[in-house]
C-alpha cells in the first residue's frame, strides 16, 4: 500500500528483506547511507570507549597503536632498515648516514615496541611471533648498537653486522602485517587494501614455506642418514682399495672417499649431480664394477628421496591452500551473520518509539542521518 503509516513485518524479517531485494532508487540509499551511518557511530563509539579499568590514556594509546598509520610507519622503518643494511654490507662509503640512521632505527624500534607492550598489556608478548620481534629490538637492536659496538668497534665488526642483520626477520613481520590493515584513513577505505593482494598472496607462499619446516627437517634427517649408511658403505668399497699404481686423477677420486666426512661430502655431489661423471669414470678405471653402487646411492637418493621430498612439500602447500580456502569461507559465514545482527539492530534504532514495528516517518528520518 502506498504511504503506509506502518511497516506490519517485525523487525528483524523486515531487516532481511531489505538486504535480500536490493530495492533501488532512493529508499535502497537511504537504507545504505542509514545502515553506514550507524554502524560508522557504533564503531567510533566503541572504538573510543575504555575497556575495563582503562584510563583516557590508555585508550588513546590503544587507538594509536591499533591503527593502519602506526602500522604503516612501522613497516616503512623496517623497509628503510633493510636498506640500510645492504649500504653496510655493500661498504658504501657514507659512515654518517649508517650510524645515524642505526641510532634512529634502534631508537624507533624501542619506542614502537615500549609503545606496543603499554598498550596491548603483557599478553601481548606471550605469542612466538611477538617474543622474536623482542629479541630483534633488544640483542641486534639496543644492546648490539648502544652497547656492544661503542666496546668494541673494529675488533668485533663482523659479529656486530651480523647481529644487525638479524633485523631483517622484522620484513617477515611486514609481509604479514600489510593485508590486515586496519580501516585505513582515507576517503577510500575498500580500494588500498584491494591493492596489497600481492601481499596477500607472498604472506601465503611465505607461511607455506614455514609451516613446511618440520617436512624439511625430517627430509634432512633422512638424508644425513642416507649418506650416512652410504658413506660407511663407500670407504670400505672405494676408499680401503688398492689403488696402488695408478694415474694421479684415479688417486685423487679414490682420495675423495678417505674416510666417513670427506666420503659423504662427496656423496652430495651424487646427490645433487654436481659433476660426478668424471669422479665415476676415474674408479671405473680401477674397478670397473662400482657403477653399480654409485647408481644405487643416485638413484635412491636423487631420483626417489629428492623427489619424494618435492612432493611432501608441494602436498603441504596444497593442504595450507585447502585450510585458507576454509578460513575464508567461515569468515564469509561469519560476515554474513554480522551483517544480519548490525542490520537488526539498526532497525531497532531506527524503531523510535519501541513499538516493534518502523513507520514510514522513521524510514524516512533515516535518509537525513549524518
Amino acid at each position: 500500500s502506498q504511504a503506509a503509516q506502518h511497516l506490519q513485518l517485525p523487525v528483524w524479517r523486515y531487516a532481511a528483506s531489505q538486504r535480500l531485494t536490493h530495492h533501488e532508487g532512493a529508499r535502497a540509499t537511504g537504507d545504505h547511507r542509514a545502515r553506514r551511518t550507524i554502524q560508522d557511530r557504533r564503531a567510533r563509539q566503541s572504538r573510543f570507549q575504555p575497556q575495563g579499568d582503562e584510563t583516557a590514556m590508555d585508550v588513546f594509546f590503544r587507538t594509536f597503536v591499533e591503527s593502519s598509520i602506526f602500522e604503516l610507519g612501522a613497516g616503512g622503518m623496517i623497509v628503510y632498515s633493510t636498506i640500510t643494511m645492504v649500504l653496510e654490507v655493500d661498504q658504501v662509503d657514507v659512515p654518517v648516514l649508517i650510524n645515524f640512521s642505526e641510532a634512529m632505527i634502534t631508537s624507533f624500534f624501542l619506542t614502537e615496541w615500549i609503545t606496543r607492550l603499554h598498550a596491548l598489556g603483557r599478553d601481548w608478548l606471550f605469542s612466538l611471533e611477538n617474543l622474536l620481534d623482542t629479541f630483534i629490538v633488544w640483542v641486534p637492536g639496543v644492546f648490539t648498537v648502544w652497547f656492544l659496538q661503542p666496546i668494541f668497534a673494529d675488533s668485533g665488526s663482523g659479529f656486530l653486522k651480523t647481529m644487525r642483520i638479524i633485523r631483517m626477520l622484522r620484513l617477515l613481520r611486514l609481509v604479514r602485517g600489510l593485508p590486515g590493515l586496519p580501516g585505513l584513513p582515507f576517503q577510500d577505505q575498500d580500494r588500498f587494501p584491494r591493492n596489497l593482494r600481492m601481499m596477500q598472496d607472498l604472506w601465503m607462499l611465505v607461511r607455506g614455506l614455514l609451516k613446511s619446516g618440520s617436512t624439511l627437517v625430517s627430509a634432512l634427517v633422512l638424508i644425513i642418514f642416507t649418506l650416512y649408511v652410504f658413506g660407511i658403505a663407500a670407504v670400505d668399497l672405494i676408499g680401503k682399495a688398492d689403488y696402488s699404481g695408478t694415474e694421479e686423477d684415479v688417486q685423487e677420486a679414490q682420495q675423495r672417499f678417505f674416510g666417513l666426512w670427506y666420503s659423504m661430502l662427496t656423496l652430495i655431489r651424487f646427490l645433487r649431480a654436481d659433476d660426478s661423471q668424471d669422479i665415476m669414470d676415474a674408479l671405473m678405471q680401477q674397478q670397473p664394477y662400482i657403477w653399480i653402487f654409485l647408481w644405487t646411492f643416485t638413484a635412491w637418493a636423487y631420483l626417489v628421496l629428492s623427489n619424494l621430498v618435492t612432493a611432501l612439500i608441494c602436498n603441504e602447500a596444497f593442504e595450507t591452500s585447502k585450510a585458507d580456502e576454509a578460513d575464508l569461507a567461515k569468515q564469509l559465514m561469519l560476515q554474513k551473520e554480522e551483517e544480519i545482527e548490525n542490520l537488526k539492530e539498526m532497525f531497532v534504532e531506527l524503531d523510535e518509539d519501541g513499538s516493534g514495528q518502523v513507520t514510514e516517518v522513521e524510514f524516512k528520518n533515516a535518509f537525513s542521518i549524518e
